[in-house]
């Protein structure tokens, strides 16, 4: 009886395929992701997504600025990979990175004589950049195709603004910075408390052509108010989890987070990044109302709270 209900169920899984096939060539692809990869064995993205990076025409641009760090091996990465162009923004402030992103074959270097903000490169890839989608990389850190393959499918899907997920990242509440508590607020207060403190102030992260035609390029120049502006504006925004640490390495990670947080909670960036979130509060609320999303609470909560004074 076994044999015959696994051939049945065989003979069933062949016809789904060939109604279906996308659906099969997919369960295969994901069991070929799945099995694990010899040890120092690069990893080649699968034919389906190359095509999909060379289809739907991604721009990566790797913003370096105000006396940023710069690692040429990211470039050297991006070069490497089947995307439309990389595009590498650099002020005067970056005389060495300028001497290498020249060097490197394929790159549209763009070099300011200013000293620029990361919002203003944002700005100056957005504007520059041809692909449907657009990849803002950090300058000093390595994004693997894995986790580029990651942005770009999630675009491809419809959506408009794809973060990244810091929910394995964020330590308790008491050790959070003040940033990372107004960022969780704007994403609660707006409905969306699955992004967490996920926002375009953080690398990497992809915009949809659509997004950039929608807001604006100049709006990127201030990222934590473009990030409202996409919120109030109703854009598809997802967060994505690309590089999940490791539970052994997550107390860790919290202690170095509590620590970077603390020396820099009375920075002058970090007030500026502040004041930048609550101005886009601000405009929310002229453009929403004061109440923004959130419902009037019942007349039933309203007795309780009343009671419990």
């Amino acid at each position: 009886m076994k044999s015959r209900s696994h051939k049945r169920k065989s003979r069933l899984k062949r016809a789904a395929e060939m109604l279906h096939p996308s659906k099969g060539r997919e369960a295969r692809r994901r069991r070929s992701c799945a099995r694990r990869r010899p040890p120092g064995k690069a990893f080649k993205l699968p034919i389906e997504q190359r095509k999909l990076q060379e289809d739907r025409r991604v721009s990566a641009v790797v913003v370096v600025g105000n006396g940023m760090i710069y690692a040429p091996e990211v470039v050297e990465s991006l070069l490497s990979m089947s995307l439309h162009e990389v595009i590498i923004v650099l002020d005067e402030s970056q005389s060495q990175a300028f001497e290498h992103a020249r060097s490197c074959k394929g790159a549209i270097v763009i070099n300011q004589p200013d000293i620029l903000s990361a919002g203003a490169a944002h700005v100056l890839g957005a504007e520059v950049s041809t692909g449907e989608i657009v990849m803002f990389m950090p300058g000093d850190r390595i994004v693997t195709e894995e986790e580029l393959a990651l942005y770009i499918e999630a675009c491809s899907q419809g959506t408009d603004v794809v973060l990244q997920d810091l929910s394995g990242r964020l330590p308790a509440f008491k050790h959070q910075s003040r940033e990372m508590r107004v960022r969780s607020f704007l994403n609660r207060i707006m409905g969306r408390e699955d992004l967490n403190a996920s926002s375009l102030t953080e690398l990497p992260h992809a915009l949809s052509r659509r997004a950039i035609q929608c807001m604006g390029s100049f709006r990127l120049a201030t990222p934590a108010k473009a990030h409202g502006l996409a919120l109030a504006g109703g854009l598809k925004i997802r967060a994505v989890s690309a590089a999940p640490l490791a539970p052994e390495s997550t107390k860790e990670s919290e202690k170095g987070m509590d620590m970077d947080m603390d020396m820099s909670e009375s920075s002058l960036a970090e007030e500026i990044l502040i004041g930048d979130y609550l101005e886009a509060l601000g405009s929310m609320m002229e453009r929403l109302g004061p109440s923004l999303t959130l419902a009037p609470p019942s007349r039933k909560v309203l007795a309780a709270r009343r009671n419990r004074r």
